[in-house]
Formats: C-alpha cells, structure tokens, sequence
C-alpha cells in the first residue's frame, strides 16, 4: 500500500514575506551580490490599487507576495518554502515540493499502516506548525489523502480508520486524487465526451 497526502495551502502566493526568500537565496543557496540585489529589486516597490465601482484607493505598498504570472514567481516562492524540506525531510517519509503544492508518500505494509497514519499526522502537524510561523495556512479542508493498493489488500482495510486528524478537522481518504471539483481550461470534444 502507498499513502499520499496531497497539502493544500490556502493563497500561498500571497503570503510571501519579501524579505524571507532573499534571505534563504543567500544563506542555502549562496547567492549573493548582483544577482541577490537583482532579486530584491524584483519584489521592491510593488503597488495595489482596488476599485469598487467607480471609487479608486490607492496605491498601497505590497509588503508581501510574489508575483504571479512572472517567470520568478515560482522560484520565490520555492525560496520562501525550501526550508519546509527539513520539516519534511526529519520523518521517514517522501515528499515532493514544487512551488505551492506539497506531496508526502509513504509506501507501507498492511501490517504498520497505523503506525503510517501517526507519521502522517505527526508530519502534517509539522507542516502546519511551520506554516504559523510563515503566514502560508494549511488548510484541511483542501489537503487530500490517498490510499493505494491492489484491490486485495483495499478490501482488507475497509474496516481500518485510515483518515488523518490534523487539530480538530478529519481528513478522509477520497477514492481518487483532484476529487474536489476543478475547472476545466479548454471544452471537451465529442469524441472524448464519448470515450467517458
């Protein structure tokens, strides 16, 4: 069996502190200098303005965030989380970070799963933790589990509580990973609608 955690973190672009990514660039990466300053004056001076009607205010200074649709706007934010890795990277566990979306795996025996679904808990209360200190939120509600298998060793655990409890929100196992809802970017031809 293989468990999978899919963590959902609610506006994680937007709660990027400007000064936390240069700050890991320099001290994981060594960058520092030009480049550093060049990546600075990226995130410096940004501006909001919000209208309502016909009514303007601003600009107001952005002191968090990254820009999105910008080629650095992942890379920010890959600075901003690089060090959620030590978190992660402390349990027996895998994981995948890339930009905001963080994946933890663990291939398991049928016989040590409750001992997994403590890891997990454990993990994602880390995270969640790590989270405070940051601004970035995790959000339970979002954050998925998953169970695979064959479909022998499924059927064996349909008695077994395989959810997660992470504070007071219980995160059940959905049958398939993206269960929630999600939109469509381009129509379905007829031939696929067909082929479903």
């Amino acid at each position: 069996m293989c468990a999978m955690v899919l963590l959902e973190l609610s506006s994680a672009f937007d709660t990027v502190d400007h000064d936390t990514p240069r700050a890991v660039l320099h001290r994981r990466f060594g960058i520092s200098g030009v480049a550093l300053d060049w990546c600075r004056d990226h995130q410096c001076d940004l501006t909001q303005t919000f209208q309502a009607g016909p009514l303007l205010s601003g600009p107001h200074n952005v002191r968090c965030s990254v820009r999105q649709g910008s080629v650095l706007g992942p890379k920010n934010f890959i600075a901003y989380t690089e060090d959620l890795a030590n978190v992660t990277s402390g349990s027996p566990l895998s994981h995948h970070l890339y930009a905001d979306d963080t994946q933890l795996l663990k291939f398991v025996r049928l016989t040590k799963i409750p001992q997994v679904i403590e890891t997990l808990q454990c993990c994602v209360q880390e995270i969640h933790g790590w989270c405070a200190s940051r601004r970035p939120q995790l959000n339970p509600t979002k954050t998925e589990l998953i169970w695979f298998g064959s479909r022998t060793n499924r059927h064996k655990t349909e008695r077994m509580d395989l959810c997660l409890h992470v504070g007071k929100e219980m995160i059940k196992p959905c049958s398939q990973c993206g269960a929630r809802p999600r939109r469509s970017s381009r129509r379905r031809t007829d031939n696929e609608a067909a082929h479903q």
